[in-house]
């Protein structure tokens, strides 16, 4: 883990994360997050975390008609139940490999390859084509459950409490 991250390693827990990809994050960013409320609610409590790669920060860098996007996007990366997992070699390796075993487009596979390297147990996206791909080849990527967001969710397994956002 790296920056902001690395400041909290001993809160880091693999089995208590999932994985957002850069396109659930940018929906929250824009306010269209109303399905993903509860598991925001779960993420504030500390019962979840979200984890995602480095480079979402990079492709979350501009939020169309929003004035104070870079306070809104640095706002999200410091919450403290955000985790940014760093771009390693093999996670650079395993991301060459799921672009030629499964045609996956490169960001896509960089953002697959950091879950599976760091164990984490769910990976969501909204993502048709990158849902489509997987499900074609679950084997490829043992374990990982790779889903579009769902208001009840949390990582496989989890005893994280579910409940109804008050909002």
């Amino acid at each position: 883990m790296s920056g902001r991250s690395q400041n909290r390693r001993r809160d880091w827990d693999n089995s208590r994360a999932v994985y957002w990809d850069s396109c659930v994050i940018l929906t929250t960013l824009i306010g269209n997050h109303h399905e993903l409320r509860n598991f925001l609610e779960l993420a504030e409590e500390g019962s979840v975390l979200i984890a995602t790669s480095q480079f979402a920060e990079i492709e979350v860098s501009y939020l169309p008609d929003l004035d104070d996007d870079l306070r809104i996007i640095e706002k999200f990366f410091a919450q403290p139940y955000v985790f940014t997992l760093p771009i390693r070699k093999d996670v650079r390796i395993e991301a060459r490999n799921l672009v030629r075993d499964l045609s996956l487009r490169g960001a896509d596979a960089l953002h697959v390859a950091t879950a599976l390297r760091w164990n984490i147990p769910a990976f969501e996206t909204f993502d048709q084509d990158l849902l489509k791909k997987i499900a074609n080849n679950p084997s490829r990527i043992g374990g990982l459950e790779v889903r579009q967001p769902d208001p009840t969710s949390a990582p496989p397994g989890s005893a994280a409490r579910l409940r109804l956002p008050g909002m």
